[in-house]
């Protein structure tokens, strides 16, 4: 079935958001998240609730260290984590070369996007990897499955009004989230875990 005009028109609005957001200059500026945030609003529309599975035995590469890194170890059968200031535990973003194309998921903080690490990293992931694209800066256009990203999980505005008076004095995500925010992810249909 053909798209309707306004189908096409829709694609093409979403297209040229997501370019203005991939083309951001590379210093972050307050705003970033913001942005992608705004971006959410729009495309978060079939969006189905956080189901983050990891099979076990699985080797995962984390680009980014996340919260809940620590809780994924008993889980997983090896864990990766990639860190521009990486900490003990931690490897140096400079690994990836050697890290992405032999894990089996591999999880990318959205601020590749601003800091124009993302394409890079995409390429040295292995085609059979699922590759997922996390936190409140994602993005979540379904686009982004084009480039060899299989689940995007981000954040959702749902009560916008609390949320700027939070942002405008300086909450953080964790605030930001109590008062007006969703975790959502979107699945590419052919993603390992992806709900049918």
């Amino acid at each position: 079935m053909a798209a309707s005009r306004a189908e096409k028109c829709d694609l093409l609005f979403q297209q040229s958001l997501l370019k203005e957001v991939l083309t951001l200059d590379a210093k972050p500026r307050p705003g970033h998240s913001l942005q992608s945030l705004g971006l959410n609003r729009i495309f978060a529309v079939d969006a189905n609730p956080i189901r983050f599975v990891i099979y076990a035995g699985k080797r995962v590469a984390m680009v980014g260290r996340f919260r809940f890194a620590a809780e994924l170890l008993p889980r997983v059968g090896e864990l990766l984590v990639l860190e521009q200031d990486p900490g003990p535990d931690d490897l140096p973003a400079e690994a990836a070369p050697e890290v992405l194309p032999a894990a089996d998921v591999v999880a990318i903080t959205g601020m590749t996007i601003s800091n124009h690490t993302l394409e890079g990293l995409l390429s040295l992931c292995n085609p059979r990897a699922t590759v997922i694209l996390l936190g409140p800066s994602t993005p979540l256009s379904p686009i982004l499955f084009d480039y060899g990203v299989d689940v995007l999980s981000g954040a959702v505005v749902t009560d916008i009004e609390p949320v700027l008076r939070l942002v405008s004095q300086g909450g953080n995500f964790r605030q930001v989230h109590r008062v007006g925010v969703r975790l959502v992810n979107l699945y590419k249909s052919s993603a390992p875990f992806s709900q049918k």
